[in-house]
């Protein structure tokens, strides 16, 4: 099996060609059923734009790093997209004959797309499908549920793999109980799974921009975490808290502040030589920082150590979160 081809899109026959030599290569790769069935109608829908909007082109597939990352890039020469933010709404088409949900499809199906456009000289677009990390390299774990006294969780989560084997992982908590504290976390953590292949300090920016335009008072607390192969890369702000566990335990250096609320402190990423196995852990306030060692258990399975630390350390009022990342 090649592990990078190239189609020259003319016709629609073309297109069944890209669409069927993408889902061989995401077979290759060894994705699911489910993520074939994605990457194929992804490169369709952007083939088919190809012939709809610039007569030709070109589909590049490829395997990335450590054939973890399936790569697709679809260029053409053709008029360009003039107002790209509208073309990435769904419904919207510039051809009668089209629903105009090529973009919106390919979004959703694949885990990274990224356009780069030039009215009169064309547009390329950059695909990717990132292979899950077997369990053998990676779990995690996490427990999160809303204060007793409240139906929403002002907390979140999040775990998002790319580019091979690195993984973004963080908690969010937005200040305060119930609807308020929920709109916040939901919505940094939207804008950080928009910006996932962004620095730490970037994510954060980003963050905080958001929370302060959408009117939403209070602010929030998050850690964020990128580990690599022998890595970790950590920005901290407020009162989450989080830890690597070797040998012994290490409590993270979180920056003081909020972000959205108020002017951020200077930040800088912490990194951290890890030697695996290793294990991330990060909590919202819910969990006591009063953590351990001699309640913790590096061989315990992502998700019971996880349970373990809620169990013995949460405290008895607000959101709760604990999440547990291990590197094995």
């Amino acid at each position: 099996m090649e592990q990078a081809i190239a189609i020259r899109i003319l016709t629609e026959r073309d297109v069944a060609l890209a669409r069927d030599e993408a889902r061989a290569i995401a077979e290759w790769m060894h994705f699911d059923r489910h993520g074939v069935a994605e990457v194929a109608l992804a490169v369709s829908e952007m083939a088919q734009n190809v012939i709809r909007y610039a007569n030709h082109g070109e589909v590049r597939i490829e395997a990335g790093p450590k054939q973890r990352t399936l790569r697709v890039l679809v260029s053409d020469t053709g008029p360009g997209i003039g107002d790209l933010g509208r073309a990435m709404r769904e419904g919207h088409s510039t051809d009668p004959t089209s629903l105009g949900l090529g973009f919106t499809v390919a979004r959703r199906s694949m885990d990274w797309l990224d356009v780069a456009t030039k009215p009169g000289e064309g547009t390329q677009i950059l695909m990717e499908k990132y292979l899950p990390l077997p369990d053998t390299r990676f779990e995690y774990g996490a427990v999160s549920v809303p204060d007793d006294r409240y139906l929403e969780n002002g907390d979140e989560f999040l775990v998002k793999q790319f580019d091979g084997e690195t993984v973004l992982v963080g908690v969010i908590d937005g200040i305060g109980q119930g609807v308020e504290a929920h709109r916040m976390a939901v919505l940094a953590k939207s804008v950080v799974l928009d910006h996932f292949k962004s620095p730490l300090d970037g994510i954060v920016l980003a963050v905080d921009q958001a929370v302060r335009e959408s009117g939403i008072e209070g602010g929030l607390a998050m850690s964020l975490a990128l580990i690599a192969e022998d890595t970790i890369s950590y920005l901290g702000i407020g009162d989450t808290h989080s830890y690597v566990l070797e040998q012994d335990l290490y409590l993270l250096r979180n920056f003081d502040g909020r972000v959205g609320a108020y002017q951020l402190p200077r930040i800088s990423v912490q990194k951290i030589a890890i030697k695996r196995p290793a294990v991330f852990i990060t909590c919202t306030d819910g969990i006591n920082t009063k953590i351990h060692t001699a309640e913790l258990s590096g061989a315990e399975r992502a998700q019971n150590m996880a349970n373990n630390i809620f169990n013995t350390f949460h405290r008895s009022y607000g959101d709760v979160t604990v999440m547990v990342a291990k590197m094995k």
